[in-house]
């Protein structure tokens, strides 16, 4: 019940649509601020926040950082991070965005 009313709460979050963790949710709010913690996403539970068990994802593959009233998204891996198909060095995340990295598929998903 707890988790119902914090996901329903929730500003933004990212749904994983393929991959080991499909039907996962990582919700981002805590992240938002800009002077907050960033969030790194990875496959090392030892390295990353957001950790997705894929061997074609880096321990530290990505960064998401809070602006306050966005997230941007920077790769920081050799493998490269995929935003709606296309390769991306960093970018600002929009509602309903595909984000690939390795074998792994999420939706970011935003409530303004």
């Amino acid at each position: 019940m707890v988790a119902l009313i914090v996901f329903l709460l929730s500003r933004a979050w990212l749904e994983v649509v393929t991959g080991k963790m499909k039907g996962s949710e990582f919700i981002l709010d805590k992240f938002l601020h800009a002077n907050g913690p960033s969030a790194y996403v990875g496959s090392s539970a030892m390295k990353a926040d957001i950790v997705l068990p894929d061997p074609d994802i880096a321990p530290q593959h990505a960064l998401i950082k809070g602006a306050d009233s966005h997230f941007t998204l920077k790769d920081i891996s050799q493998q490269g991070t995929y935003i709606n198909g296309r390769r991306v060095e960093q970018v600002k995340l929009e509602d309903k965005q595909a984000i690939r990295m390795g074998n792994t598929q999420m939706v970011y998903h935003e409530k303004r």
